[in-house]
């Protein structure tokens, strides 16, 4: 699976944090809004450390309230439902830049309480699990125009009895393209499974 797509200022910040599957055509809308986030976000990085000449580096800790609605096909007998769960992010940025300029990000999203119930069956569900991704801004140490990020995507919604559960992994590598305005996204692994 790849994708192309342009960046587009107005999309959803809520969707570089976490991305649930759903469904094929829910997740390419998701993974969509998602890479047009982090273009953007890779896009400020950028300007924010251009010309900046000696070593440094950043870290921050910062907690984010979420909703997020899931749709867990393995719910309520196989018909599956949708759950939307509500908790906080916890959001670990380092942003590192070396003598030569060239700035790296790695980011580290977590969730803490993410609980929901299930719009048919009123089961409960716990979310648990991670995304981390390392983001290379090439733009300022040769390659002009390419800003390139890495992630691995780990999450699991776990439901009460068993066969309800639902566990996601993704592994993706994202290039943005700062000169013609491009998102290329390579889905390196993805698994889905109820369990």
């Amino acid at each position: 699976f790849s994708a192309k797509t342009g960046l587009n200022a107005s999309s959803s910040m809520t969707g570089i944090f976490i991305y649930f599957y759903i469904e094929d055509i829910s997740m390419k809308a998701n993974l969509r809004s998602m890479l047009q986030t982090l273009g953007l976000a890779a896009l400020v990085l950028t300007v924010s450390v251009l010309g900046t000449s000696t070593a440094s580096a950043q870290t921050t800790s910062t907690k984010v309230p979420v909703t997020i609605p899931v749709f867990i096909p393995c719910a309520n007998d196989g018909d599956g439902e949708f759950v939307e769960m509500t908790g906080t992010l916890h959001v670990l940025t380092h942003i590192s830049t070396n003598a030569n300029g060239c700035v790296t990000m790695k980011n580290h999203f977590q969730p803490m309480n993410l609980s929901g119930v299930g719009d048919v069956s009123g089961d409960k569900y716990q979310g648990n699990g991670g995304t981390q991704s390392v983001t290379q801004d090439k733009t300022s140490c040769g390659d002009g125009c390419i800003i390139e990020d890495r992630f691995v995507n780990n999450y699991r919604m776990i439901g009460q009895g068993p066969g309800n559960n639902f566990q996601v992994h993704q592994v993706m590598k994202v290039t943005y393209n700062v000169c013609t305005n491009e998102t290329t996204v390579v889905v390196e692994q993805e698994s889905v499974e109820c369990f």
